[in-house]
């Protein structure tokens, strides 16, 4: 994981791992609500397939945005956000 300041409003965090990854083909899938992609991995874990489609949707909620990349299958997978950072006067 990491967190660092991105440009003068924002800060961004990345986490990654070298898990199972996810092929070129579901990307455009994983955003979708209870869908999980059918691997030997997936078949002995469980989820319900929304963590990915909920983060998204309160990152953006908050004004930041929500990445996901991969290299493929049994090569990890990054995700990526940022938040904008909120200043407020204490009155």
């Amino acid at each position: 994981m990491r967190a660092k300041k991105a440009g003068s409003a924002g800060i961004e965090i990345v986490v990654w791992d070298t898990g199972a990854g996810i092929a070129s083909e579901n990307m455009g899938k994983i955003f979708e609500g209870f869908f999980r992609v059918d691997t030997p991995y997936s078949r002995v874990t469980e989820g319900t397939g929304l963590g990915l489609p909920l983060s998204k949707k309160l990152v953006e909620l908050h004004g930041g945005k929500f990445f996901v990349a991969s290299e493929g299958l049994n090569k990890g997978t990054q995700v990526r956000f940022t938040l904008p950072i909120i200043s407020r006067k204490v009155v």
